[in-house]
């Protein structure tokens, strides 16, 4: 079974006494906003991608041409070749 790393591109400024109140903002203002919930404004943020099972870093897509004449897209480690197709 293939493992995901699970990435967020959040980034919010809030004032607050402490982090617990920073925290309980961040929430009411998601909430506040109309047709969001948190689940959908984290679904717009969040990225998963599949990692190496050996190296355990992010797999990045490569075309690779398997015959001759066919290229195909294949997500690679770029460190150790995992997920590289046998070539034709």
């Amino acid at each position: 079974m293939p493992t995901y790393k699970i990435t967020s591109n959040l980034e919010e400024i809030i004032e607050a006494d402490d982090q617990d109140e920073a925290i309980n903002k961040f929430f009411k203002e998601v909430e506040n906003e109309p047709q969001q919930t948190l689940a959908t404004y984290l679904n717009d943020n969040l990225e998963a991608k599949e990692i190496c099972p050996h190296c355990e870093i992010a797999l990045e897509p490569k075309m690779i041409d398997v015959d001759g004449t066919n290229i195909q897209e294949c997500m690679i480690c770029p460190e150790c070749g995992y997920g590289t197709p046998a070539l034709r």
